[in-house]
C-alpha cells in the first residue's frame, strides 16, 4: 500500500478543510464560479442567497438563485401542483475497467497448508471499454418547497478486446420537504443493480434524513443526519450516517461517515469514511477524494476475514462537456486471498 500517496492526499484534504476564506471577499462572478463546485443543490442555493449583493451588479447571481428556488418548488402557488423539473441526458463513456466480469482477482488460495488454484474462467478480467449512459429526473411539486423526485440512471460498457459487457442502473424515488427556515426532511427509496458475466448484485434501501444549513467561520455549511435500512443479497442491514458539506471561496468540501450493522454471520460494525475536495483550476473544476472503509468480521474456511479498503480518486473537467476521472483502490484483508489493488480511468462526455 503506497502510504506516502495516502499521506499526501490526507495533507491536501486537511489543508482544504482547515482553510476558510470569507464569503464577503468574493466578487459576484467569484460567487457564481464557487457555486458550480457544490454538489448539494440546497447548499448551492444557500451559498448564493448569503452572498447575493444586489448593489454589486449581482443580476447573474440573482438569476441563478431564482432558478434554483423554482426547481425546488419555492415559487409554487399554495394548493397547486406542477412539474418543477424534467431532465434527460445521454452521454458516451470511454473507460479502463480492471474487473468487468466480476471475477476474483487472485488465483491462489492457501488454507491450512493446502494450496488451491482458481479456475481460469473465475478470474477477474478487465480492459478498455466503450459504452454510454442515460440520466433522467422528474420533479412534481405539491407545496412550497416540497416535491416528489424520481431519478433513473443507467450505464452499459463493452470491452471488445475480451468480449465482455457490464451494465448497471440506479433508481431513486424521494419525498423532499422544506420544514422551516433552512431545515429539510427527506425520505428516499433507492435501488442499484449491476450485471456482470460472473456476478450480479442487487441492493435496495430506504433512508430518512434531516438536513440543516448555516453559515459559520466565513463558510456556508450543510449538515445531514440520516438513518436507513438496506435490503440485498438475502440479508438486512441498518445504517446511520453523518455528513457535512461546506463551501468557501473557489472551494467546496464534503465529509461523510457511515456506520452499518454487520452481516447476519458477522461481528463488528461496517464503517466507511469519504472526504472530497473540489476547486477551480483555470476555469475548470478539479477534484480529489479519499475514502476508507472497514468491514465486519465474517468466517471464511475456519478463518476470520476482515477487509480494510482505501481509495484515492481525482477528476478534472476537460471542457464544458468532458470529464476525466481516475480511481486507485486497495483492499487489505486478514485473508491474503482477498488482497487486491486496482486502477480505473474513465472519460465521460455530456451530450447537450
Amino acid at each position: 500500500m503506497p502510504i506516502r500517496l495516502v499521506s499526501v492526499a490526507l495533507s491536501i484534504l486537511t489543508l482544504a478543510f482547515s482553510a476558510a476564506p470569507g464569503q464577503a471577499q468574493q466578487t459576484q462572478n467569484d460567487l457564481r464560479d464557487s457555486a458550480r463546485l457544490i454538489g448539494s443543490e440546497r447548499l448551492r442555493t444557500f451559498t448564493l442567497a448569503r452572498g447575493l449583493d444586489p448593489g454589486a451588479a449581482g443580476i447573474g447571481v440573482a438569476q441563478d438563485l431564482k432558478s434554483l428556488l423554482i426547481d425546488q418548488g419555492f415559487y409554487l402557488e399554495e394548493g397547486s401542483t406542477a412539474v418543477l423539473l424534467k431532465r434527460h441526458a445521454l452521454y458516451p463513456l470511454l473507460s479502463y475497467v480492471p474487473n468487468l466480469n466480476g471475477g476474483l482477482e487472485n488465483t491462489t488460495l492457501k488454507v491450512g497448508g493446502l494450496t488451491f488454484e482458481l479456475n481460469e474462467d473465475q478470474v477477474a478480467r478487465g480492459g478498455l471499454a466503450l459504452g454510454g449512459g442515460y440520466d433522467g429526473s422528474l420533479r412534481l411539486g405539491w407545496s412550497q418547497g416540497r416535491y416528489i423526485e424520481a431519478r433513473y440512471q443507467a450505464e452499459s460498457i463493452y470491452a471488445p478486446g475480451i468480449k465482455l459487457l457490464q451494465t448497471e442502473d440506479r433508481a431513486a424515488l424521494c419525498a423532499r420537504n422544506h420544514v422551516t427556515g433552512w431545515t429539510f426532511a427527506d425520505l428516499c427509496l433507492r435501488q442499484s443493480r449491476i450485471w456482470q458475466d460472473l456476478n450480479d448484485s442487487n441492493r435496495r434501501e430506504a433512508e430518512f434524513s434531516m438536513a440543516h444549513l448555516f453559515e459559520a467561520i466565513g463558510r456556508t455549511h450543510e449538515v445531514t443526519v440520516s438513518a436507513g435500512r438496506g435490503f440485498g443479497a438475502g440479508s438486512l442491514d441498518s445504517f446511520l450516517s453523518l455528513g457535512l458539506e461546506s463551501a468557501s471561496r473557489n472551494m467546496a468540501t464534503r465529509l461523510l461517515l457511515r456506520i452499518g450493522t454487520p452481516s447476519p454471520d458477522g461481528t463488528g460494525a461496517n464503517v466507511s469514511l469519504l472526504s472530497e475536495l473540489r476547486w477551480n483550476m483555470k476555469g475548470r473544476i478539479a477534484g480529489l477524494s479519499l475514502s476508507a472503509s472497514r468491514s465486519s468480521e465474517v468466517p471464511f474456511l475456519g478463518l476470520q476475514r476482515q477487509d480494510v479498503t482505501i481509495g484515492i480518486g481525482g477528476l478534472l473537467q476537460l471542457n464544458d462537456s468532458a470529464v476525466l476521472s481516475a480511481t486507485w483502490r486497495s483492499n487489505q484483508s486478514t485473508v491474503d486471498f482477498f488482497d487486491t489493488e486496482s486502477i480505473k480511468v474513465e472519460v465521460s462526455f455530456k451530450l447537450r
